[in-house]
């Protein structure tokens, strides 16, 4: 999985800005190429009206659910809100601009939004700072247009993240925090309990809240995995869940291999009705997060 390379300015902050990195192996293809001339010429309008923005919305678009891609071209990317299940000439295009972001396995420019697009977005959206929706917007756009193609580690848009000794002694101190507690509903209480014993001190009142903190602790990076690999996460990744009009406090708990999570009591990996909702007017149309001990802070 890719990590965002930061540099932290105290103990359990994140710094919102990116430093570069040199993990980027993926070749520019002419597909990738175009994505970069058209997000250097969009720089360039942006310069001359630095009002109008690197990337604008446009209220007609070339995308649909069922259009082909084009062969010959790619079609300046727009803010039309792309994601997952759609084609077009537009999915083509973003997919050469991840390929040029650093895709790794590159993807294939078959105007075919799936889930290594959807997953290649969202890892990108979070290196950039972005809300993680998954959803191709003006706002990054935006963003892109700022920061081109270059100083990007691989957008790695398969595989698991490795276990490490940090996420080990989490995933043991979360049995251990479930042992002492036994108890049900009270799966923030476990998780807090488990970080606090590896140097972590977070505490939440809602389950659902740990997404907002570990997002912004240096100490941990978000990893994008799909439903059906949370049984194959390795020990020690803190996996929260969204609020919904029947679970308020959403869901978290530390996975401990197996296909099992520990938070109040060890139980095998959880789904249900939960919610994209995080708070503060953030959704995301994935209902879980997951976050992993980083291993160099």
């Amino acid at each position: 999985m890719r990590i965002a390379n930061t540099a932290a300015s105290a103990p359990g902050s994140k710094p919102t800005t990116a430093t570069t990195s040199t993990t980027s192996t993926t070749p520019a293809t002419p597909a990738a190429e175009t994505a970069i001339e058209g997000l250097s010429d969009l720089q360039a309008q942006q310069s001359a009206s630095p009002a109008a923005g690197a990337f604008q919305s446009s209220p007609s678009s070339s995308l649909s659910s069922s259009s082909s891609p084009s062969s010959s071209s790619s079609s300046p990317l727009t803010g039309d809100g792309l994601h997952k299940g759609m084609h077009g000439p537009q999915v083509h295009a973003l997919q050469a601009a991840l390929n040029a972001y650093g895709a790794s396995p590159a993807l294939a420019t078959d105007g075919d939004f799936g889930p290594r697009t959807d997953r290649a977005l969202r890892l990108l959206q979070n290196d950039l700072g972005l809300p993680v929706t998954g959803t191709l917007d003006a706002a990054t756009l935006d963003a892109m247009g700022r920061r081109p193609p270059g100083g990007f580690e691989v957008l790695a848009t398969t595989g698991l993240p490795a276990a490490g000794s940090k996420a080990s002694a989490l995933a043991q101190a979360a049995q251990q925090a479930a042992a002492r507690r036994d108890t049900l509903g009270r799966c923030a209480g476990g998780v807090g309990d488990a970080l606090e014993a590896i140097g972590v001190k977070v505490r939440v009142p809602s389950a659902y809240l740990y997404a907002e903190q570990l997002a912004g602790d240096a100490r941990f990076h978000e990893v994008f995995v799909d439903r059906h690999e949370l049984k194959d996460l390795p020990p020690g990744a803190v996996v929260v869940w969204g609020k919904s009009g029947n679970h308020p406090h959403g869901h978290v708990a530390i996975t401990v291999g197996g296909g099992k999570e520990a938070s109040d009591h060890v139980q095998a990996i959880r789904g249900g009705s939960y919610g994209g909702a995080w708070g503060g007017g953030v959704t995301t149309e994935q209902n879980f997060r997951v976050f992993v001990p980083d291993e160099e802070n």
